[in-house]
């Protein structure tokens, strides 16, 4: 037992002896890019009614056809039209209505430009096209990951800049980075109303309703990245 103690003793006094094996310095860091949007993505929805549900989903089907060939014409591309949702049904008033609105069917598309030029047009289209629902124009990048590696660089600068600073006011060495913590953050991407579009209104956009239609402009898109990094010295 005194064996032991004597033992625990010595190991005690030879822990605290020792210094500490890493010296650290811990910095936080931040990176933002700003960048113009490059991409914007809204969707339209139609509906059409019938004495049967073949009926209802053909009128449907021929007011989303109508409203496509305007948009492929203006000079959107095929494949950034697609279908969202389809969602036919009876309609449980249809003692009240015409036999012919027995029944309803909804085709809702969304619309993908990366030719930004091209969405004042494409809403006016939409617009003349009177179908049930134009929904908000979104605002992205098209490549957010570049702009996220370019907030990262500039996160990891900030952080190293303030490390040496840091470091030759405590007159030391600075040594490599032990830890590296980072939470990269996109701005939401920004919403347009404007007309008859419905949506909830941002600081992203610039929308003035005019005799000659509505002008959408896309303002520019941050990216910011935090990080956190531990220095040795």
């Amino acid at each position: 037992m005194k064996l032991i103690l004597a033992f625990a003793v010595l190991f005690t006094s030879f822990c605290f002896s020792q210094e500490p094996k890493w010296r650290t310095i811990t910095v936080q860091g931040l990176g933002e890019v700003r960048q113009l949007a490059d991409k914007a993505t809204f969707n339209y929805g139609v509906v059409g009614f019938g004495a049967t549900l073949r009926k209802a989903v053909e009128e449907a089907k021929a007011k989303a056809e109508e409203i496509n060939r305007k948009l492929l014409a203006l000079g959107v591309p095929q494949g950034s039209i697609q279908t969202e949702d389809f969602a036919s049904h009876e309609n449980a008033d249809k003692a009240f209505l015409s036999s012919k609105r027995d029944f309803t069917a909804r085709i809702s598309s969304s619309v993908t430009l990366e030719k930004l030029e091209l969405v004042q047009e494409a809403i006016l289209i939409l617009s003349e096209s009177q179908p049930e629902r134009i929904s908000r124009v979104v605002f992205s990048l098209n490549n957010p990951e570049e702009a996220r590696n370019r907030a990262f660089q500039q996160a990891m600068q900030n952080a190293r800049l303030r490390a040496q600073v840091l470091a030759k006011e405590l007159g030391v060495t600075l040594g490599d980075p032990l830890l590296i913590e980072t939470s990269g953050q996109t701005a939401v991407p920004y919403q347009v109303d404007g007309a008859n579009i419905r949506g909830s209104r941002s600081e992203a956009y610039f929308v003035t309703v005019e005799s000659q239609g509505v002008f959408i402009s896309p303002k520019e898109i941050t990216v910011r990245d935090y990080v956190k990094v531990v220095f040795s010295y």
